[in-house]
């Protein structure tokens, strides 16, 4: 009903999937206990339909590798974990000039992608999502 208030409902974390974050050639990095929910899942967002505002319609969608590596774990207004991460690849230093930021970044990718496809989990690539959005592009225009 329009005027009904909106209702809080509490999951319980055993119907919610967390993909806990490894890496095979880099065992240190299970120990920092990274996981992210396997589905982005929003319901903060109206719906508006027909005049009818719907106030916290749920939607989902799927992960880019990056979206949770680069972003969410090592950006620095967000998790900022990439000197830990460095660290539990064993690099030595950050400096620029050696690249273990990137190299870090790079194998952090990877240990996302490796953890959700290890646990049946969706995820696709920048790459892939490269290819996919030109092919997409591609039939839009022959439409």
């Amino acid at each position: 009903m329009p005027k009904d208030t909106i209702k809080w409902h509490e999951f319980p974390s055993s119907i919610v999937k967390e993909v806990p974050i490894c890496h095979e050639d880099y065992p240190k990095l299970a120990q920092l206990n990274l996981k992210w929910y396997a589905v982005p899942i929003i319901s903060n967002m109206d719906l508006k339909i027909g005049g009818i505002t719907y106030p916290t319609a749920p939607f989902n969608g799927w992960y880019m590798v990056t979206e949770i590596a680069v972003r969410n774990f090592t950006d620095n207004y967000r998790y900022n974990l990439l000197e830990k991460v460095a660290e539990a690849f064993e690099f030595d230093t950050l400096k620029n000039n050696s690249f273990n930021k990137d190299r870090a970044l790079v194998e952090l990718n990877h240990a996302v992608y490796y953890s959700f496809k290890s646990e049946g989990v969706s995820i696709v690539d920048h790459l892939t999502a490269s290819k996919q959005f030109e092919m997409f592009e591609r039939n839009e225009h022959q439409l």
